[in-house]
Protein backbone atom coordinates (compact mmCIF):
# COMPACT_ATOMS: atom_id res chain seq x y z
CA UNK A 1 0.00 0.00 0.00
CA UNK A 2 2.46 2.55 0.74
CA UNK A 3 4.62 1.76 -2.40
CA UNK A 4 0.91 3.01 -4.42
CA UNK A 5 0.94 -0.91 -6.26
CA UNK A 6 -1.89 -1.19 -8.78
CA UNK A 7 -4.55 -1.84 -6.39
CA UNK A 8 -3.08 -0.25 -3.03
CA UNK A 9 -6.71 1.67 -2.66
CA UNK A 10 -8.19 -1.74 -2.02
CA UNK A 11 -5.40 -2.43 0.50
CA UNK A 12 -6.34 1.33 2.23
CA UNK A 13 -9.94 0.59 2.86
CA UNK A 14 -9.41 -3.13 4.21
CA UNK A 15 -7.54 -1.21 6.52
CA UNK A 16 -9.54 1.56 7.80
CA UNK A 17 -12.40 -0.65 8.01
CA UNK A 18 -10.63 -3.09 10.72
CA UNK A 19 -9.58 -0.10 12.68
CA UNK A 20 -13.38 1.09 11.81
CA UNK A 21 -15.14 -2.21 13.28
CA UNK A 22 -12.53 -2.61 16.04
CA UNK A 23 -13.08 1.04 17.46
CA UNK A 24 -16.75 0.63 17.47
CA UNK A 25 -16.99 -2.78 19.24
CA UNK A 26 -14.51 -1.77 21.85
CA UNK A 27 -14.51 1.99 22.62
CA UNK A 28 -18.00 3.08 20.91
CA UNK A 29 -21.28 1.43 22.93
CA UNK A 30 -23.23 2.91 19.93
CA UNK A 31 -26.57 1.66 21.60
CA UNK A 32 -28.80 3.29 24.06
CA UNK A 33 -32.04 3.22 25.35
CA UNK A 34 -34.88 6.28 25.42
CA UNK A 35 -37.73 4.01 26.18
CA UNK A 36 -38.30 1.18 23.44
CA UNK A 37 -36.40 3.33 20.99
CA UNK A 38 -32.36 2.95 20.42
CA UNK A 39 -29.79 5.86 19.62
CA UNK A 40 -26.44 5.50 18.06
CA UNK A 41 -25.09 7.69 20.44
CA UNK A 42 -25.86 9.61 23.84
CA UNK A 43 -26.14 13.15 22.37
CA UNK A 44 -28.93 11.53 19.88
CA UNK A 45 -30.61 9.96 22.62
CA UNK A 46 -31.01 13.18 24.99
CA UNK A 47 -31.82 15.46 21.75
CA UNK A 48 -34.64 12.88 20.85
CA UNK A 49 -36.31 13.35 24.70
CA UNK A 50 -35.59 17.52 24.36
CA UNK A 51 -37.57 17.61 20.88
CA UNK A 52 -40.54 15.18 22.53
CA UNK A 53 -40.55 16.58 25.65
CA UNK A 54 -41.03 13.30 27.65
CA UNK A 55 -39.49 12.39 30.75
CA UNK A 56 -37.57 9.51 30.04
CA UNK A 57 -34.17 8.54 30.92
CA UNK A 58 -31.16 7.73 28.67
CA UNK A 59 -29.97 3.98 29.53
CA UNK A 60 -26.69 2.82 27.88
CA UNK A 61 -26.70 -0.82 27.12
CA UNK A 62 -24.31 -2.78 28.69
CA UNK A 63 -20.54 -3.55 27.38
CA UNK A 64 -20.43 -6.99 24.94
CA UNK A 65 -24.36 -6.56 24.60
CA UNK A 66 -24.18 -3.97 22.10
CA UNK A 67 -23.06 -5.78 19.51
CA UNK A 68 -25.99 -7.93 19.31
CA UNK A 69 -28.17 -4.40 20.37
CA UNK A 70 -30.53 -4.05 16.94
CA UNK A 71 -29.88 -0.35 16.61
CA UNK A 72 -26.51 0.01 17.87
CA UNK A 73 -23.79 1.51 15.72
CA UNK A 74 -21.77 -2.41 15.53
CA UNK A 75 -25.89 -3.96 14.23
CA UNK A 76 -25.61 -1.17 11.79
CA UNK A 77 -22.86 -1.76 10.46
CA UNK A 78 -23.34 -5.17 10.57
CA UNK A 79 -26.10 -5.16 8.55
CA UNK A 80 -25.93 -2.73 6.17
CA UNK A 81 -22.19 -2.64 5.38
CA UNK A 82 -20.61 -6.40 5.71
CA UNK A 83 -23.46 -8.39 5.28
CA UNK A 84 -24.29 -7.01 1.66
CA UNK A 85 -20.45 -7.22 1.24
CA UNK A 86 -20.58 -10.79 2.58
CA UNK A 87 -23.35 -11.18 -0.16
CA UNK A 88 -22.25 -9.92 -3.19
CA UNK A 89 -18.80 -11.66 -2.41
CA UNK A 90 -20.63 -15.31 -2.28
CA UNK A 91 -22.58 -14.25 -4.93
CA UNK A 92 -19.44 -14.03 -7.27
CA UNK A 93 -17.75 -16.72 -6.01
CA UNK A 94 -20.46 -18.72 -6.94
CA UNK A 95 -19.83 -18.09 -10.88
CA UNK A 96 -16.17 -19.21 -10.10
CA UNK A 97 -17.36 -22.21 -8.60
CA UNK A 98 -19.75 -22.81 -11.43
CA UNK A 99 -16.24 -22.14 -14.01
CA UNK A 100 -13.81 -24.70 -12.16
CA UNK A 101 -16.83 -27.47 -11.56
CA UNK A 102 -17.26 -27.25 -15.40
CA UNK A 103 -13.31 -27.65 -15.58
CA UNK A 104 -12.74 -30.24 -12.94
CA UNK A 105 -16.19 -32.86 -14.01
CA UNK A 106 -15.82 -33.36 -17.22
CA UNK A 107 -17.00 -36.43 -17.74
CA UNK A 108 -14.16 -37.96 -19.80
CA UNK A 109 -14.52 -42.00 -17.81
CA UNK A 110 -16.36 -43.80 -14.93
CA UNK A 111 -14.93 -41.84 -12.23
CA UNK A 112 -15.42 -38.49 -13.76
CA UNK A 113 -19.23 -39.17 -14.67
CA UNK A 114 -19.83 -40.47 -11.21
CA UNK A 115 -18.17 -37.62 -9.38
CA UNK A 116 -20.07 -35.16 -12.30
CA UNK A 117 -23.39 -36.75 -11.26
CA UNK A 118 -22.67 -36.69 -8.01
CA UNK A 119 -22.03 -33.39 -7.59
CA UNK A 120 -25.13 -32.10 -9.83
CA UNK A 121 -27.82 -34.40 -7.32
CA UNK A 122 -25.81 -32.27 -4.46
CA UNK A 123 -25.84 -28.72 -5.69
CA UNK A 124 -29.84 -29.60 -6.67
CA UNK A 125 -30.10 -31.07 -3.46
CA UNK A 126 -28.99 -28.88 -0.99
CA UNK A 127 -30.92 -25.45 -2.49
CA UNK A 128 -34.96 -25.15 -2.12
CA UNK A 129 -35.57 -25.53 -5.66
CA UNK A 130 -34.15 -29.33 -5.89
CA UNK A 131 -36.91 -29.99 -2.84
CA UNK A 132 -39.71 -29.06 -6.01
CA UNK A 133 -38.59 -31.61 -8.37
CA UNK A 134 -40.92 -35.04 -7.70
CA UNK A 135 -38.59 -38.58 -7.54
CA UNK A 136 -41.05 -39.25 -10.84
CA UNK A 137 -39.43 -36.45 -13.04
CA UNK A 138 -36.14 -37.90 -12.29
CA UNK A 139 -37.25 -41.07 -13.25
CA UNK A 140 -38.40 -40.30 -16.49
CA UNK A 141 -34.71 -38.37 -16.83
CA UNK A 142 -32.70 -41.22 -16.01
CA UNK A 143 -35.06 -43.84 -18.17
CA UNK A 144 -34.12 -40.93 -21.30
CA UNK A 145 -30.77 -41.05 -19.84
CA UNK A 146 -30.46 -44.99 -20.18
CA UNK A 147 -31.81 -44.69 -23.60
CA UNK A 148 -29.23 -42.41 -24.73
CA UNK A 149 -26.55 -44.94 -23.57
CA UNK A 150 -28.17 -47.64 -25.10
CA UNK A 151 -28.51 -46.09 -28.69
CA UNK A 152 -24.72 -44.76 -28.07
CA UNK A 153 -22.99 -48.31 -27.01
CA UNK A 154 -25.75 -50.42 -28.79
CA UNK A 155 -27.13 -48.62 -31.53
CA UNK A 156 -30.18 -50.56 -31.92
CA UNK A 157 -33.28 -48.28 -32.87
CA UNK A 158 -35.65 -50.85 -31.68
CA UNK A 159 -34.26 -51.76 -29.05
CA UNK A 160 -33.75 -47.82 -27.40
CA UNK A 161 -37.45 -47.68 -28.57
CA UNK A 162 -39.07 -50.47 -26.49
CA UNK A 163 -37.17 -49.44 -23.38
CA UNK A 164 -38.19 -45.64 -23.50
CA UNK A 165 -41.43 -46.88 -24.00
CA UNK A 166 -41.60 -49.84 -21.15
CA UNK A 167 -39.94 -47.34 -18.54
CA UNK A 168 -42.20 -44.42 -19.17
CA UNK A 169 -45.04 -46.97 -19.15
CA UNK A 170 -43.84 -48.63 -15.78
CA UNK A 171 -43.38 -45.26 -14.56
CA UNK A 172 -46.46 -43.64 -15.48
CA UNK A 173 -48.36 -46.62 -14.17
CA UNK A 174 -46.58 -46.20 -10.94
CA UNK A 175 -47.10 -42.94 -10.29
CA UNK A 176 -51.25 -42.77 -11.30
CA UNK A 177 -51.13 -45.88 -9.05
CA UNK A 178 -49.22 -43.62 -5.79
CA UNK A 179 -50.83 -40.71 -6.39
CA UNK A 180 -47.60 -38.89 -7.98
CA UNK A 181 -46.48 -38.44 -4.29
CA UNK A 182 -43.00 -35.58 -4.99
CA UNK A 183 -41.04 -37.35 -2.38
CA UNK A 184 -41.97 -40.87 -3.51
CA UNK A 185 -40.04 -43.18 -4.09
CA UNK A 186 -37.69 -41.71 -1.73
CA UNK A 187 -34.55 -43.01 -3.34
CA UNK A 188 -35.29 -40.81 -6.21
CA UNK A 189 -36.02 -37.58 -4.52
CA UNK A 190 -32.98 -35.06 -4.72
CA UNK A 191 -32.99 -33.97 -1.05
CA UNK A 192 -33.36 -37.56 0.19
CA UNK A 193 -30.60 -38.87 -2.16
CA UNK A 194 -28.03 -36.19 -1.44
CA UNK A 195 -28.52 -36.80 2.28
CA UNK A 196 -27.34 -39.80 1.54
CA UNK A 197 -24.02 -39.68 -0.67
CA UNK A 198 -23.31 -37.07 2.37
CA UNK A 199 -23.85 -39.73 5.23
CA UNK A 200 -22.91 -43.10 2.76
CA UNK A 201 -20.12 -42.64 0.29
CA UNK A 202 -18.96 -38.84 1.57
CA UNK A 203 -18.35 -40.26 5.10
CA UNK A 204 -17.03 -43.43 4.11
CA UNK A 205 -14.36 -41.71 1.50
CA UNK A 206 -14.13 -39.16 4.97
CA UNK A 207 -12.84 -42.02 7.87
CA UNK A 208 -11.12 -43.64 4.83
CA UNK A 209 -8.63 -40.58 4.43
CA UNK A 210 -8.60 -39.64 8.33
CA UNK A 211 -7.01 -43.36 8.85
CA UNK A 212 -4.76 -42.76 6.29
CA UNK A 213 -3.72 -40.05 8.33
CA UNK A 214 -3.81 -41.57 11.49
CA UNK A 215 -1.47 -44.02 10.40
CA UNK A 216 0.92 -41.77 8.59
CA UNK A 217 1.06 -39.42 11.66
CA UNK A 218 1.94 -43.07 13.79
CA UNK A 219 4.37 -44.04 11.20
CA UNK A 220 6.10 -40.87 11.45
CA UNK A 221 6.29 -40.67 15.03
CA UNK A 222 8.05 -44.23 15.10
CA UNK A 223 10.79 -42.68 12.51
CA UNK A 224 11.19 -40.11 15.00
CA UNK A 225 11.05 -41.79 18.08
CA UNK A 226 13.44 -44.22 16.75
CA UNK A 227 16.02 -42.36 15.22
CA UNK A 228 15.09 -43.06 11.76
CA UNK A 229 13.98 -40.04 10.56
CA UNK A 230 16.69 -36.89 11.15
CA UNK A 231 15.59 -34.90 8.59
CA UNK A 232 14.42 -31.93 11.34
CA UNK A 233 18.11 -32.21 12.13
CA UNK A 234 19.26 -30.92 8.70
CA UNK A 235 20.37 -34.27 7.18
Amino acid sequence: MLKQQSGWIYSAIAIASFFFAFIIGFFIRGAYFVGEDVYFSQKAAEAAILSSGSSEVVVPVDWGAHVQTDGSLFQWMFKYIFSPLSATMFALLAFFVASASFRAFRARNFEASLLLVAGIIIMLGRVPVGSLISSWTIMYILAFSIGIGINTYVKNRNMVFGWILGSCGLITGFGMTMGWPIDQPAIFFLPALQEWIYLVPNLAGSRAILIGIGLGIVATSLRYIFGLEKSYLGE
